[in-house]
């Protein structure tokens, strides 16, 4: 699960935690591109807690639920 605390648009990384790992993390490097494509999406967002999910559902229906994997990638194709 990656949280908004989790994104760092400052240093362009993703933390997240090894699957099976337990409590162990990554620090992911991102583009430029995937960067500034995180912070617009952000920005269609309402206020948002650190601890709120990273991708979540902006429909008014679903407002505030953790999109899927599958969701994501979706978007990011489209």
């Amino acid at each position: 699960m990656l949280f908004h605390k989790d994104f760092d648009a400052d240093n362009q990384t993703l933390k997240i935690f090894g699957k099976g790992r337990g409590s162990q993390f990554e620090l992911i490097d991102l583009s430029r591109a995937t960067t500034s494509a995180i912070l617009d999406y952000l920005q269609t967002r309402r206020e948002i807690n650190q601890n709120d999910p990273l991708f979540a559902s902006v429909d008014p229906v679903y407002a505030g639920h953790r999109l899927t994997g599958e969701a994501v990638r979706k978007i990011g194709v489209a």
